[in-house]
């Protein structure tokens, strides 16, 4: 059977522009509608709807568009904003800027003043020595091992392990050098050309720094031979632009005999050209190192003074001089005058002579030393490269 029909209320439309549907309305435009019963389609211009077609039968069916949000109106091309690049007069620098372009060349180290060189190297004592600025040194042969400036050096012939740059200056705070030579006593004349190979007693020569502040450094120096012990402390102090002070005080015990000797040194760079030295010595009877070992123990009191210049010439590296006056007691044992050069001959390779005279006596001597890392030595003489 068919269901009666049923009314359906039908209201006309105030007129009939605002009723009319367009051909192809978008999401946006069209209103919600009941799901069972989509009997009219709306645009978004309508703001009334027919009574019960909204979400329920009852309802009033006022309800907006699907979640579409109204379209943002175009931006007035007065508003659009302009960007512009340039510099500000702030970030111009007030020193000008200037750009050089080039190569830059190291100067060539010809006839300056003598310097350690890296490297294995020959030296004209009849040693060979490897140096490393970043570690120790070793050196083996004809050495002088290494003491403080208050202390004493000799001549030994045999091994030296030393990470000491310079025995003068004083050392950066925390730092601790060292020098240690074992070996046999020399006594050959480095001057002699020929004779026979003397070497004495078995030696052993300690010497170590340490960098108490940035201008104060103490320092300690041990020798040791046959019937012979010596020890000494020290200090190096630097007074900046006044110079450099050195003291110390060495005990040495040789055979029965014991006696103290006493060392005072001050050097300034005056001008930044010329450096002055002066050196003071007490010596009591009975005293002996490795330096007299031959000769045996001082016999009576002895002072020592020693004044010495040193004068860099341009391009031809330094010119020393030195003046030394022995006392014995009252008597003047030894008055000696010298004078001393030192330069680069060629780079890497460096040439240093010297000679000094004894005024009293009239005797002098003179010596020569040529060192150069051994790959200059033997390139191209036994080498292609």
């Amino acid at each position: 059977m068919l269901a009666p029909v049923q009314p359906v209320p039908v209201r006309p439309a105030p007129s009939m522009e605002s009723r009319a549907v367009p051909l192809d309305p978008t999401p946006c435009d069209m209103q919600t509608a009941e799901p069972a019963m989509d009997t009219s389609v709306t645009g978004g211009s309508d703001t009334e709807v027919i009574p019960g077609t909204g979400s329920t039968l009852s309802g009033d069916a006022s309800a907006g568009p699907l979640g579409c949000t109204p379209p943002q109106a175009a931006a007035d091309p007065s508003d659009t904003p302009e960007y512009a690049f340039g510099l500000e007069s702030g970030d111009i620098p007030r020193v000008p800027v200037v750009v050089i372009s080039g190569v830059s060349r190291p100067t060539r180290p010809w006839f300056s003043s003598v310097s350690g060189q890296d490297g294995l190297r020959y030296g004209g004592d009849r040693n060979w020595v490897y140096r490393n600025t970043t570690g120790p040194s070793f050196s083996v042969g004809n050495i002088n091992a290494n003491a403080p400036t208050w202390g004493s050096s000799a001549p030994v012939g045999g091994l030296q392990i030393s990470n000491l740059q310079s025995t003068t200056a004083p050392l950066a705070e925390g730092s601790f050098g060292y020098s240690s030579s074992l070996g046999r006593l020399n006594r050959m004349d480095p001057t002699a050309t020929s004779g026979a190979v003397d070497y004495g007693a078995s030696v052993g020569n300690s010497t170590v720094r340490y960098g108490l502040t940035p201008v104060l450094t103490l320092e300690g120096q041990m020798q040791s031979a046959p019937a012979l012990t010596t020890r000494g402390m020290g200090t190096t102090y630097s007074a900046g632009d006044y110079g450099t002070f050195q003291a110390g005080a060495t005990q040495s015990s040789f055979d029965a005999a014991s006696a103290w000797r006493y060392r005072f040194g001050y050097n300034v760079d005056v001008a930044d050209a010329v450096n002055l030295g002066y050196t003071n010595e007490q010596i009591g009877a009975g005293f002996g190192d490795l330096s007299t070992y031959s000769g045996g123990v001082a016999a009576a009191p002895q002072t020592r003074n020693t004044l010495s210049a040193g004068v860099p010439i341009s391009g031809w590296g330094t010119l020393s001089g030195t003046y030394s006056g022995l006392h014995e007691g009252s008597v003047l044992a030894e008055q000696r005058v010298g004078l001393s050069h030192s330069m680069f001959v060629a780079p890497k390779v460096k040439l240093a002579v010297g000679a000094d005279r004894d005024i009293i006596s009239g005797n002098y001597e003179w010596r020569a030393n040529l060192s150069m890392p051994v790959d200059t030595f033997m390139r191209g003489t036994w080498l292609s490269w």
